[in-house]
């Protein structure tokens, strides 16, 4: 099962990076808020579209994950969603380690910079990141191990 969630969390992740860095390079401004601790916000509709389009992602990532999981023997609703929040999960600390401290805070793209704003405050998005394991991972876990077993190949 392990191995089950690094596979699908690497590929959920890789996916998700593709579109935070395309979002920074169409429209970097969607992550004043992360910037400034919710002091200043980016444009309401690319916002909430990038938004919906990483949760649908996280879900969908998980969902499928979850599908081709399914072994000889059908997974329970329970195993289903261990292994979805497993990838969720890993996702949220893949978004803190790599996305944030490896690429934004060491690499340092140009595309990424924002003249006249702090650094990322990792300690803060470090709390952000684990509180939303809980009240946004859970329910998100929930979901996909439903989907997860309604989808094709699944048991």
């Amino acid at each position: 099962m392990l191995s089950t969630i690094l596979v699908g969390g690497v590929l959920t992740s890789i996916a998700i990076t593709l579109v935070v860095l395309a979002t920074y390079v169409l429209c970097p401004h969607v992550f004043l808020a992360e910037l400034t601790h919710g002091k200043e916000h980016g444009p309401p509709l690319i916002t909430a579209a990038v938004a919906v389009s990483i949760t649908l992602m996280m879900v969908g990532g998980a969902a499928l994950t979850c599908a081709w999981a399914t072994p000889a023997e059908p997974l329970t609703f329970w195993q289903r969603t261990l292994i979805a929040y497993g990838v969720i999960a890993f996702f949220c600390l893949y978004d803190l380690f790599i996305i944030d401290v490896v690429i934004y805070d060491w690499i340092k793209p140009p595309f990424m910079r924002f003249e006249g704003y702090p650094r990322l405050d990792i300690w803060h998005h470090t709390k952000a990141s684990l509180k939303g394991l809980v009240p946004i991972g859970i329910p998100m876990a929930l979901l996909a191990g439903y989907l997860g077993g309604r989808l094709p190949n699944a048991g």
